[in-house]
């Protein structure tokens, strides 16, 4: 494929993008609203408004607080249309770095899985959620980590912008700090450079970073919130990482992260159990998941370059950081969709090349599956996402989120 049939396919991989979340546009607020969009504390509707938790416990990032507050708060327009330009947004940079690391089809296969993924209903992505928006910023931040060490000539701010881009991201999701220990790994056994180009190169990382944590401090200073902020967020990550309780008698972690939360009969959703009020988290996109476990695999062996390692490792570590709250809340696997989605073109350029290097079988099997596993993701989102009419995807909406 040439480079302006890849741009003409990302072109209509955004409009179908655009046309397929439409599909949940019609339900009411009412239909809707039950999960993904947050108002501050202060800005909690009285109780003539049941719709919205009144539950301190459910306090949020200084990211969110600040984005539903940019959105005029809650209202029929804002939720409907809240994720759109950020899900394009992702689309966009997650088509180049699958253009830069494997070239035009890999883009589109990745850009093309992303468009889906995200809305899958099964990670409620068809409405808005916070992992929407930092997905883009803990996105940007790899493409701006791949174009630093594929551009050794670079501006000096890039990596100053990596880490401004996941401070961003964490802003929202505190989790995505795992994402920087693995760009701080990176950059500390990168080849060709120095010890002391290291450490550059790690200390503008760190710089940028704390730039964002610092400035949200600041101006908390300013307004005289910093020690009422401080507190609440620190409870929040406690609550989140630490105090979540856990059944003695249910599943292990390991268990839990694979196929969901069980119900309140401690059931687990099909196919690991028998529960009815549940569905896996995977349900209707599991083929490409299953694939992406060949893809990493693939992506790490020693004839892969460096920056297709590294996606492979931003991909485990954004399923790290699925698991840490320990909540496995299924649209917490939305953090994981862009790194499984770039796994996927660059395991088929990946694919490609060892065709091209007389390795025949190995391509042809790759190829294979990358052609079933997007096959099967279309045919089951179809069913499960695009025939469902769109009130019905929103009464199976679970009623928390953290």
């Amino acid at each position: 494929m040439s480079r302006t049939g890849s741009i003409v396919g990302l072109i209509l991989i955004l409009i179908f993008a655009v046309w397929w979340r439409c599909h949940t546009i019609g339900p009411t607020v009412r239909d809707q609203l039950g999960v993904g969009v947050y108002p501050t504390i202060e800005a909690q509707v009285t109780p003539q408004d049941p719709l919205i938790w009144a539950d301190p416990a459910e306090y949020q990032p200084p990211g969110v607080q600040r984005l539903v507050s940019l959105t005029g708060g809650l209202n029929e327009l804002s939720i409907k249309l809240l994720p759109v330009p950020f899900v394009l947004a992702t689309i966009l940079i997650v088509w180049w770095i699958g253009n830069r690391l494997g070239g035009p089809l890999p883009a589109i296969v990745s850009s093309l899985t992303y468009a889906i993924l995200s809305s899958s209903p099964a990670l409620f992505g068809h409405i808005p959620q916070v992992e929407h928006v930092a997905n883009l910023f803990a996105v940007a931040s790899l493409a701006l980590m791949i174009y630093s060490w594929t551009d050794r000539d670079g501006p000096w701010w890039a990596l100053e912008l990596v880490g401004l881009a996941l401070g961003l991201a964490t802003l929202l999701k505190p989790v995505t700090f795992v994402l920087e220990i693995v760009y701080c790994l990176a950059l500390r056994v990168r080849n060709g450079r120095s010890p002391r180009g290291r450490r550059k190169d790690l200390g503008d990382l760190l710089v940028g970073f704390g730039a964002v944590w610092f400035f949200v401090g600041l101006a908390m200073g300013v307004n005289g919130t910093l020690e009422t902020g401080l507190r609440d967020f620190s409870t929040y990550c406690v609550f989140s990482t630490v105090e979540v309780p856990v059944d003695p008698d249910g599943p292990h972690a390991f268990v839990r992260w694979l196929a969901g939360n069980g119900d309140a009969d401690g059931l687990l959703p099909p196919p690991f159990g028998k529960s009815t009020d549940l569905n896996w988290w995977a349900s209707g996109t599991w083929p490409v998941w299953l694939a992406s476990v060949v893809a990493i695999y693939v992506l790490l062996g020693s004839r892969q370059p460096t920056t297709r390692k590294l996606v492979a490792l931003w991909t485990l570590a954004s399923f790290v950081a699925v698991a840490l709250p320990r909540l496995f809340l299924p649209h917490y696997y939305l953090l994981a969709t862009p790194g499984v989605s770039l796994a996927m073109g660059l395991l088929l350029e990946a694919a490609n090349e060892a065709r091209v290097n007389q390795r025949r079988v190995m391509g042809s099997i790759g190829i294979m599956i990358v052609v079933l596993s997007m096959f099967g993701l279309m045919v089951l989102q179809v069913r499960d996402y695009l025939m469902i009419p769109p009130s019905q995807l929103s009464r199976s909406q679970p009623r928390s989120i953290h």
